[in-house]
């Protein structure tokens, strides 16, 4: 009893860390249209164009921006602090998702719709990493701030594997659509609450910071992003499984068909 007692209390003190627990709800919310978007994306440009191959490109292109953006984020966070930051890239992913809905559909080709996805993964807000600095800063003693990444970590997946069941109930409801448009606008709305804390607000960039190479000197990572980028664009490689109402027909063989 005292060995499952003891992280318990640790994730107890966690949350009863003055100016964390709003902080923590910001990142949940941030994470969640990660999960969001990528099928709500892939069903949405098929729904457009009516090919699965599109749609595996767009959820391809918006995890591809998605970690691009992480990484500009990062280093604007550095140089700026995290307030000046996720506002306006959340108020311009919100933007994005609203452009995918309202003006892609008008624009013939699917090159825009995988660009406009591409730029709405690099607008998520970097909250989750955000929450990390936060947590270092904010978390005495080691016990307390292991406890604090261990809930981290579970928040996070824990909302990566709600997304795709929030978009399941939105694509019963409303559609594919709704999904991306909730998507960005939950991910706008949560860079704006983890933007507006006290924690963050206070947060200042330290003055000098170090300067690594990334990928370029680290073939390890290298490698898990090859892989991770071949499995985001697997669906794309995929045949489409779509064929117009009007090509079940026996009788009739088009060149669409």
């Amino acid at each position: 009893m005292l060995e499952g007692h003891v992280p318990m209390q640790g994730h107890l003190n966690v949350l009863r860390t003055p100016g964390l627990r709003v902080p923590l709800l910001a990142m949940v919310l941030g994470a969640l249209p990660i999960g969001m978007l990528g099928l709500g994306l892939l069903l949405y440009v098929h729904r457009l164009t009516g090919s699965l191959a599109d749609g595996g490109l767009a959820a391809a292109a918006f995890g591809l921006g998605n970690a691009a953006g992480m990484t500009a984020q990062g280093r604007l966070i550095d140089s700026y602090g995290q307030a000046k930051v996720l506002a306006p890239v959340g108020a311009a992913c919100a933007a994005w998702s609203l452009l995918l809905v309202a003006a892609v559909p008008a624009v013939s080709g699917r090159g825009i719709a995988v660009a406009a996805s591409a730029g709405l993964g690099s607008c998520i807000p970097a909250t989750t990493g955000s929450m990390r600095v936060l947590l270092a800063e904010l978390l005495r003693g080691a016990e307390v701030r292991t406890a604090g990444y261990a809930m981290l970590a579970v928040l996070f997946q824990l909302a990566l594997l709600s997304g795709p069941l929030a978009t399941s109930l939105l694509l019963v409801s409303a559609g594919p659509g709704a999904s991306v448009v909730t998507g960005g606008f939950l991910a706008g709305g949560a860079g704006a609450l983890f933007s507006m804390t006290r924690a963050s607000r206070s947060w200042k960039p330290a003055r000098k910071f170090v300067r690594h190479d990334g990928v370029r000197k680290n073939a390890g990572l290298a490698v898990l992003l090859l892989i991770t980028a071949g499995t985001g664009l697997r669906p794309a490689w995929s045949p489409s499984p779509y064929r117009p109402p009007h090509c079940h027909s026996e009788t009739r063989r088009t060149a669409e068909c």
